[in-house]
């Protein structure tokens, strides 16, 4: 991990060098926290602001705010057994009011600049796992980096990679095998893993929009959704031809070992535990870790999809936030990694990553031009808070039909209750992010 870091670890961009990165109208923001000094008390919580001129806007936070507040929140919005919605947004009221409403000033109109609509949140201990979406207003789009060092030195890449010869196919692998008698507890260390028949349909209708625009696409279901598959991509040297990589699957984070961290890929056709060499000499487990991934990926994608449950996770650390999958995929080579927060449902994030593919790709009839990452992800998390009952229905007798999702705007309102919009819960809409570059 140290080794492919972009600078050592001993320097990192300077004030001035960051800021030339930021556009007019993008922040970066982040919160911090110390405690008292020996020589006497002092203000324990801050949040900083970054604009594309001028000094770091430093903000007190209020005295009451406790990081055990933004704790539950994480923990109210991630819990399958759902808290309800008038107490979660009694919850997420107070936070804003403690984290957020401090910070409107910096992010509005300074030394000639417009108000920042786009937010890039950097590593916030006692903020870890807090979906800013939830906090900020719907105008305003989030987007997450490890540093800002990093940060920056993804969009020098990205203008750098512009230039250059870059593929444009879809790698799109989902719905793995998991069920394999033959294979009895050996399966990925002894675990079992539940089928995920949804991850089928979202990779079938993410293929269909790909087509409509254009984008030759390569699908891997089922049993070719192999570890042994990737494999061979990756000794093939295809993996630089693909502009977008999908991944429908588990996930699982390692916060004691991060680059363990996993997607759980197909169980059937595995070697036995006994012989895990093939013959050439390669692990064959019926998984895609961090390591693997850092090791021997060589990408040169515009973004990887991990639709997979906490695949943001890992170790959180002060410097770099979650390490695990997701700086693994910056690392080999792609400008930006979408991953979730929490264990997500699969019919919801089916329909989340259509909406936003047919966003990023431009393939939908209302739209003037394609968005960017940051604006496709957080139209798509809006447009599926606001998903009707009978949108929902609709969508999923597409779905029964083994037709390709086509989604339609949302009519739903904020003020509607939670029974008339089945994706209302923050649990359903909140849980992707987008870290790197988000332009």
């Amino acid at each position: 991990l140290l080794a492919a870091q972009p600078l050592p670890l001993e320097e990192s961009f300077n004030l001035h060098d960051l800021q030339a990165q930021l556009p007019p109208a993008v922040a970066l923001i982040g919160w911090v926290s110390r405690e008292e000094s020996l020589l006497g008390p002092t203000p324990a919580h801050w949040g900083v602001v970054v604009r594309r001129t001028g000094r770091p806007i430093w903000i007190q936070l209020p005295d009451n705010y406790q990081t055990e507040t933004a704790t539950g929140l994480r923990d109210a919005i991630a819990r399958q057994d759902f808290t309800p919605l008038p107490e979660l947004t009694e919850q997420i009221d107070t936070l804003q009011r403690l984290v957020w409403s401090p910070m409107l000033s910096a992010l509005g109109p300074q030394g000639g600049l417009p108000p920042a609509s786009h937010v890039v949140v950097m590593p916030s201990p006692g903020l870890q796992g807090i979906p800013i979406v939830v906090l900020a207003p719907e105008t305003v789009i989030a987007t997450y980096a490890p540093s800002g060092t990093l940060w920056a030195w993804l969009r020098l890449r990205g203008a750098s990679a512009a230039r250059e010869t870059r593929g444009n196919r879809l790698l799109a692998l989902g719905d793995p095998k998991f069920d394999d008698p033959s294979q009895g507890a050996h399966a990925v260390h002894g675990l079992k893993w539940s089928p995920l028949p949804g991850t089928r349909q979202e990779v079938a209708s993410l293929a269909e929009v790909c087509r409509r625009s254009q984008i030759p696409v390569d699908v891997y279901l089922g049993s070719a959704a192999s570890q042994q598959n990737l494999l061979d991509l990756v000794t093939q040297e295809a993996m630089p031809s693909y502009r977008f990589l999908h991944f429908a699957t588990h996930g699982e984070a390692n916060p004691h070992v991060p680059l363990r961290s996993r997607l759980i890929l197909a169980q059937d056709g595995l070697p036995d535990p006994l012989v895990e060499q093939t013959a050439a000499n390669r692990a064959i487990t019926g998984e895609l870790t961090a390591e693997a991934v850092l090791r021997s990926w060589n990408l040169r994608a515009d973004l990887v999809t991990l639709s997979a449950c906490e695949s943001a996770l890992g170790r959180f650390t002060a410097s770099e936030g979650y390490v695990g999958l997701s700086q693994a995929f910056l690392l080999a080579g792609s400008q930006s990694v979408v991953s979730s927060l929490w264990k997500v449902d699969d019919l919801a994030t089916a329909f989340l990553m259509m909406r936003f593919y047919e966003n990023l790709l431009g393939a939908r009839d209302d739209l003037s031009r394609p968005l960017s990452k940051g604006e496709a992800l957080h139209e798509a998390k809006f447009w599926l808070r606001r998903v009707t009952l009978a949108q929902q229905q609709e969508m999923l007798s597409q779905v029964e039909r083994g037709q390709p999702v086509r989604t339609r705007s949302a009519v739903g309102t904020a003020n509607k209750v939670t029974s008339e919009l089945p994706y209302a819960h923050p649990h359903y809409w909140a849980a992707f992010v987008l870290i790197g570059e988000g332009e």
